[in-house]
């Protein structure tokens, strides 16, 4: 087990932007200055999914009791209590059918964000918030808190998208069908023939996503890197415990973005980040995978193309067929890894540390591991010691046509007994022949007369891929 510390609530902060729609300056007790409330009081047409959020004048502080209560304004009834007090486990945050850890509460420079649980607030509603006293802590004082029923008070939308709607739109403002990509996803049917679009509009998105047997959907973004879905989740705070609908084989829980059992789900143009710190365990920012023996046939087909993925540790999780285009993935310590197969073309992968590997392949023999075509293997600053692949047994790393910077030990792996494969690598910086001398004997060169055949196999993603053809991924931008 790789170590690494705790990420605590107390200490979690995760930076980001944003614009927040500002609301008339008001005074929330003695001298504690609210800018703005999101949705701002009085607001109608909000998302059912939507976080609640006050911006002061200085950064606020959460504090360690009291709650934060929505109700309904037609009835009065209580229909959802955040506990600050609380352990997370208790306070049941559920993504795609199963509970996960979350923070309640979260403070990013002067915003104190707060989530409701998922599925409290419906459709066609009008909903008061109250917040108790000592909840935040502004300037080294308890923040006075939110009382009575008109104070804080917003209405849903009435009704949701169409059932049947292809195109569905997701904007961290508010503006949106959704404010959430975990709002959008859990609006599509299990097991959907539908082809859906989630549009994922310029924001940052501060959440884990996760979601289970959910076919043919695209996940699009309106920026690459302005469009960005970020948490600081990972091993320590999210136990891998065995989920109850893939329970033939459980999967990890750590990822910021989970795909389970899902066919042809494509991910193009936007950033996932999962900002756990260095050394805070393993943090993936994407898990695909197939829970294999639970439907008898194969349930992850994953296309991503003109991404960023950035984490330290193990970025990149997939289990299953995944198509890679034009992704940008940064990391250390096996960042790559998973059963595949994957085919990677014209991606660019960096390792942020010395001492590292790029990948950890874990493919039986029954098919491919990790094919890295026309791609661009890279190092931070002062990284020079790093390897291309950690793994063994059947686990299979092919490198054909890529460059490589000056990033790596002499020995280039440390993979002994894989299946390891490379044809025709240069220098990144001008193109010359890359110098395997100190490659270990058991790297196979590839030679252009002898494998001209294996080559162009190995050059084919449908062949890497057991014979499914992503050629759509170009097309999607």
């Amino acid at each position: 087990m790789k170590g690494g510390i705790v990420l605590s609530l107390m200490c979690a902060v995760i930076l980001v932007s944003g614009i927040l729609a500002v609301a008339p300056p008001g005074t929330d007790g003695p001298g504690k200055q609210v800018l703005s409330r999101q949705p701002a009081s009085g607001a109608a047409a909000v998302c059912v999914d939507t976080h609640l959020t006050l911006t002061f004048d200085q950064q606020p502080a959460l504090g360690t009791a009291g709650t934060i209560r929505i109700y309904d304004a037609m009835d009065d009834k209580l229909v959802d209590t955040i506990d600050v007090g609380a352990p997370l486990n208790p306070q049941g945050y559920v993504f795609g059918g199963t509970p996960l850890q979350a923070y309640p509460v979260l403070v990013t420079e002067k915003n104190a964000t707060i989530y409701p649980h998922s599925g409290k607030l419906a459709y066609g509603r009008k909903y008061y918030v109250q917040i108790d006293a000592g909840v935040l802590n502004v300037g080294g004082m308890p923040y006075a808190g939110i009382s009575g029923k008109t104070e804080w008070s917003f209405s849903t939308k009435p009704s949701a998208p169409p059932a049947d709607a292809e195109r569905i739109t997701v904007a961290a403002d508010g503006t949106g069908d959704f404010a959430t990509v975990q709002g959008a996803i859990d609006f599509v049917p299990e097991k959907n023939i539908r082809p859906r679009t989630i549009l994922l509009r310029k924001g940052v998105y501060t959440e884990i996503v996760r979601f289970v047997e959910k076919d043919h959907v695209t996940f699009l973004g309106e920026d690459r890197e302005q469009t960005v879905v970020v948490y600081a989740t990972n091993e320590k705070f999210q136990p891998n415990l065995v989920d109850p609908q893939v329970a033939a084989g459980g999967s990890y829980r750590r990822g910021v973005f989970i795909g389970l059992n899902s066919s042809d789900v494509t991910l193009s143009n936007f950033t996932i980040h999962n900002t756990t710190t260095k050394g805070g365990s393993q943090a993936e920012a994407i898990i695909f995978k197939e829970v294999r023996g639970q439907t008898g046939e194969n349930r992850s087909r994953t296309i991503l193309t003109h991404m960023n993925l950035r984490s330290f540790q193990d970025t990149l999780q997939i289990t299953g067929k995944a198509y890679l285009e034009d992704v940008y993935i940064e990391g250390d310590t096996d960042f790559m890894w998973g059963d595949g197969p994957c085919y990677f073309l014209r991606c660019t992968l960096k390792t942020l540390n010395n001492r590292t590997s790029f990948t950890q392949t874990r493919n039986p023999a029954s098919h491919r591991g990790f094919v890295f075509v026309e791609c661009v293997f890279d190092g931070a600053a002062g990284v020079t010691t790093a390897t291309l692949g950690n793994g063994s047994g059947t686990s299979e790393v092919a490198l054909i046509d890529c460059r490589l910077g000056k990033m790596l030990a002499p020995q280039g792996w440390n993979s002994r007994g894989a299946s390891i494969l490379e044809f025709h690598t240069t220098n990144l910086a001008d193109g010359a022949p890359y110098d395997t001398s100190g490659w270990p004997d058991w790297v196979k060169r590839l030679s252009a007369e002898k494998d001209a055949e294996l080559i162009a196999h190995y050059r084919d993603p449908a062949w890497v891929l057991d014979g499914w053809k992503p050629a759509a991924a170009t097309k999607i931008r």
